[in-house]
């Protein structure tokens, strides 16, 4: 249940993010590679693909799309470092390290959905492959579809998933 409340509030957070690259002022350039530090803000959309990076004061926030019809967004606060990177097409990463930490998100596979947010001093990581849908947070991990693994460094939740087979702590 919890899983599923994460999953909707991810879909929702990438669909907001999308609307808001796409109908903000973005700017396009050549390629969807975004990066931000300290206070900085950059966005780009080329094509059917956009990224997103916001750093706060002494932060860093990296988000790339190379895949194709995605979005990957990054934001940073407090000294933390957000990477989010959409590999695959039609794909989107999402990272957030709002009260420091690190937060690291990747699409490995077509039609994928990673979303990554850390905990002050932890690490989190998301990784979503062909189909699939991983979810790496303070509160718990929850991984589904083709292909996700995810990992919080603070709790130690661990899951991952592959067709029918999955392991979470």
């Amino acid at each position: 249940m919890i899983a599923a409340r994460f999953i909707a509030t991810a879909g929702m957070i990438a669909a907001g993010a999308w609307l808001a690259v796409v109908g903000g002022q973005a700017t396009a350039s050549a390629g969807t590679l975004c990066q931000a530090a300290n206070g900085g803000h950059q966005t780009h959309v080329v094509g059917g693909s956009a990224c997103s990076a916001k750093a706060g004061k002494g932060s860093s926030a990296r988000a790339e799309e190379s895949g194709g019809n995605g979005t990957a967004v990054a934001v940073a606060d407090a000294g933390g470092q957000a990477d989010a990177r959409s590999l695959q097409p039609k794909s989107t990463a999402l990272a957030g390290a709002p009260r420091g930490g690190q937060a690291h998100s990747y699409t490995t596979g077509p039609g994928a959905m990673s979303v990554a947010q850390s905990a002050p001093g932890g690490t989190s990581v998301a990784i979503g492959g062909w189909g699939g849908r991983a979810i790496a947070v303070p509160e718990g991990t929850a991984c589904s579809g083709g292909f996700a693994a995810a990992w919080v460094s603070n709790s130690g939740k661990l899951c991952i998933h592959s067709g029918a087979v999955g392991f979470q702590n």
